[in-house]
C-alpha cells in the first residue's frame, strides 16, 4: 500500500515546516546533506577534543581525523484507516503528522544536545575527580574550563528566608569566561546559548527595572538565546543537573536561522541523511495503515573546544 506522491508531498512539507518550528537544534546548530538516504556512516571530521585531566588543549597532529560516525534513526510510528489515509482532501493526514512533527523533534533534540555537552560534560567531572581533596580551595583544571558551575536560582521563600543566588553580576562573569574559552580558540563571532529552563530563568530575571538579558547578551556576546527542556535536570550519574550549553561560532548566525547556515567552518554540526518527512509502512494484520514520521542524522562536534557547558 502506498499514497500518491501529492499526499505524501503535502505531509512532508507541513512535517518539515513543523519540524523546524519546534526543534531547538535545528535552529541552532547548521546542518548539511549527506545526499545518500541509504548512508549508515558519516565522516567525522575530528578538528581538536578536550584534552584530558593535566593535558593541554593542544591541536590534533593529524586533522579532520577519520573517525566514522554511525547515523542515528528518529522515528515516530502512528496507525490510520484507508479511508483517512487517502481521504478526498489531506486534512486527517496532517492533523496525525503533525504533533507527531513536534515529538520528532524532541527526540531529535535530545539526542542531538546529548552529543554536544557530553565531551564537556566528561572533561569536567575528570578534573573534578582528578583534584586533590586535601586543598581547602583546588585551582580548577585547564580542561574544567569547558565545564563551569552557574548556580540555579534559589527562588525566595518566607519560610526560609532564601534569596536568589545567582546575580546580575555573577551571570555576567560566567558568561565572559566562557567567551573567554571560545574566543581564545577563534570563536570571535556572536555566540549562541541554548539553556535549560532554570538557567534561562535565571538570564531573564529582572536587573533593576531592566531585565538582565538585556545588558547581558548585546555587544558581540551572545545574539542567539533559547531554552530546551532536554537540559532540565539531566541524569548525570544518579543527580538531577541542568545545563546550559554556550556554542562557538565562526560567523554571525541569527536567532533561529542555523538552518540557513554555512556547517563548513562551525565547532558542530548535523549530518542528515534522511530529512523530516513520513514513511509508509504499510497495512498491519488488523487492516489499518502503519505510517511513520522520521529522519537519520549524526551530530558532528568537530571542535570540542568550541562548546562551553554551564552546570548546576
Amino acid at each position: 500500500m502506498s499514497l500518491s506522491a501529492e499526499r505524501i508531498a503535502i505531509a512532508d512539507r507541513a512535517i518539515l515546516q513543523t519540524f523546524e518550528r519546534s526543534s531547538v537544534a535545528w535552529q541552532t546548530v547548521p546542518h548539511w546533506d549527506t545526499g545518500d538516504r541509504g548512508q549508515s556512516l558519516v565522516r567525522g571530521d575530528i578538528v581538536s577534543g578536550l584534552p584530558g585531566p593535566g593535558a593541554s588543549a593542544t591541536l590534533r597532529a593529524r586533522p579532520l581525523a577519520m573517525r566514522p560516525l554511525r547515523l542515528k534513526t528518529k522515528t515516530v510510528t502512528f496507525l490510520m484507516t484507508l479511508g483517512q489515509a487517502t481521504a478526498t482532501t489531506p486534512d486527517a493526514l496532517l492533523a496525525a503528522v503533525i504533533p507527531r512533527a513536534v515529538e520528532l523533534a524532541a527526540l531529535f533534540d535530545n539526542s542531538v544536545l546529548a552529543a554536544v555537552r557530553k565531551q564537556a560534560v566528561a572533561a569536567g567531572r575528570a578534573a573534578a575527580a582528578a583534584a586533590p581533596v586535601a586543598a581547602p580551595a583546588p585551582a580548577p583544571a585547564p580542561e574544567s574550563a569547558w565545564y563551569p558551575k552557574l548556580a540555579a536560582p534559589v527562588v525566595a521563600n518566607a519560610a526560609t528566608k532564601k534569596e536568589r543566588t545567582t546575580t546580575f553580576g555573577t551571570i555576567l562573569e560566567a558568561l565572559i569566561k566562557g567567551r573567554q574559552v571560545l574566543e581564545d580558540n577563534g570563536y570571535r563571532s556572536p555566540s549562541c546559548i541554548i539553556a535549560s529552563t532554570a538557567h534561562f530563568t535565571d538570564l531573564s530575571q529582572w536587573a533593576g527595572i531592566r531585565p538582565a538579558t538585556e545588558a547581558l547578551l548585546t555587544g558581540h556576546i551572545v545574539n542567539s538565546l533559547i531554552r530546551a527542556s532536554q537540559l532540565d535536570r539531566v541524569d548525570v550519574s544518579g543527580t538531577g543537573t541542568s545545563f546550559m550549553i554556550m556554542l562557538g561560532r565562526q560567523q554571525a548566525i541569527a536567532q533561529g536561522a542555523a538552518a540557513t547556515a554555512s556547517p563548513g567552518e562551525e565547532p558542530v554540526d548535523l549530518a542528515i541523511s534522511v530529512p523530516p518527512s513520513l514513511e509508509v509502512v504499510g497495512e498491519n494484520a488488523n487492516g489499518l495503515i502503519e505510517l511513520a514520521v522520521r529522519m537519520s542524522f549524526a551530530t558532528r562536534v568537530k571542535d570540542a573546544r568550541g562548546v562551553v557547558v554551564f552546570h548546576t
